[in-house]
């Protein structure tokens, strides 16, 4: 009897443990996209920018932020081979939906590390250029 008491403490401390382990994960995302948002930076990759404003973000991008293994081409070049632009007529960049999770975690990096944009002005910029209703934007 004792043994089946230990056994089942044991199988319950397992299912436990899966609960604290996938809680602990959502919580610690929870805690990054709260810090991001207190230090005023972007919690998700733009999905939709306006043709001048992107333009403009990059070549505005100093020269002299970047380590020595990077260099602000190298950044811009990143930009591009995520960002397309579409709707010449209204003019904005789209971020390629089939991004990885890696990969998408690279780009708001770069969005944070070498742009500064945070939450608001990226909302700000969707509302200037009435955006906010847009299909890409979701």
């Amino acid at each position: 009897m004792f043994l089946f008491a230990v056994g089942v403490v044991i199988f319950i401390g397992i299912f436990n443990a899966d609960d604290f382990l996938e809680s602990s994960e959502e919580s610690s995302t929870a805690t990054i996209i709260e810090d991001r948002r207190l230090k005023g930076m972007l919690t998700e990759v733009p999905k939709a920018v306006a043709k001048p404003v992107f333009e403009k973000l990059l070549k505005n991008i100093p020269d002299d932020i970047f380590p020595l293994d990077m260099s602000k081409e190298f950044v811009v070049e990143k930009f591009a081979a995520y960002y397309s632009i579409r709707d010449l007529e209204n003019g904005f960049y789209i971020f390629d939906q089939r991004a990885t999770e890696r990969e998408i975690t690279e780009i708001l990096g770069y969005w944070n590390d070498y742009i500064g944009w945070s939450d608001a002005d990226y909302l700000k910029m969707l509302l200037d250029y009435n955006m906010l209703d847009s299909k890409f934007v979701k």
